[in-house]
């Protein structure tokens, strides 16, 4: 029986030394992923230029993780975005064309200082969706971690429903989360486990 076709895309948050483990399971199952890295997380440059040269994609996320980007001065937001972007473009030798809104807080004054630094595209935190609204309102389907939308469900229950409904719409199915997250609530093996169950029930389409 032919398997039907799932787009698929992760994406992984803070610049945390086991983004290498999240790394090796999506290697190892031929998966893309985007690690967004903040100048002052735990990856030091060789480590930035390790992930890319695995072949992921390395995108923005501010010099100091900013908690809420939308309290900053004109001038602090502008150094933050911009001084990030040129880290990691030194790290990868690559143009850096993805951020990600820390803490997912944004707003429109946000959104046009990460277009005026070059960015083609932002992520947010927003779930259960398999479309973005616009390019720099990239909204996500499943953030391993028990948020509140799951209505008491397991996160792998819920994203079982939702790979299911996202190959029968044509959307892109989008996973994400934290390294650290995976270490405190002891998810790694659901992780490995739920991305094989995608990768046996689908025809996954790598969208980066």
């Amino acid at each position: 029986m032919e398997k039907p076709s799932l787009k698929f895309t992760s994406s992984w948050d803070d610049g945390h030394t086991d983004d290498f483990k999240i790394a090796g399971i999506l290697k190892a199952l031929e998966l893309p992923g985007t690690f967004y890295i903040p100048d002052l997380g735990m990856l030091d440059k060789d480590d930035v230029s390790e992930l890319s040269k695995m072949g992921f994609e390395i995108g923005g996320h501010t010099v100091s993780h900013v908690e809420d980007l939308k309290l900053l001065s004109d001038e602090d937001l502008e150094y933050e975005i911009r001084v990030n972007k040129e880290h990691l473009e030194e790290c990868t030798g690559e143009p850096i064309t993805k951020f990600c809104y820390p803490g997912g807080r944004y707003d429109d004054r946000v959104i046009e200082a990460i277009k005026a630094a070059g960015y083609k595209s932002a992520r947010t935190t927003v779930v259960l969706k398999d479309k973005a609204r616009d390019d720099f309102r990239v909204d996500t389907t499943i953030h391993v971690y028990p948020r509140k939308e799951y209505e008491g469900k397991n996160w792998v229950t819920v994203a079982i429903q939702q790979a299911h409904l996202i190959a029968e719409s044509g959307g892109v199915f989008h996973i994400w989360g934290h390294a650290v997250d995976l270490n405190n609530y002891d998810q790694w093996s659901n992780l490995a486990n739920f991305l094989k169950w995608l990768r046996n029930n689908f025809e996954i389409i790598n969208i980066q």
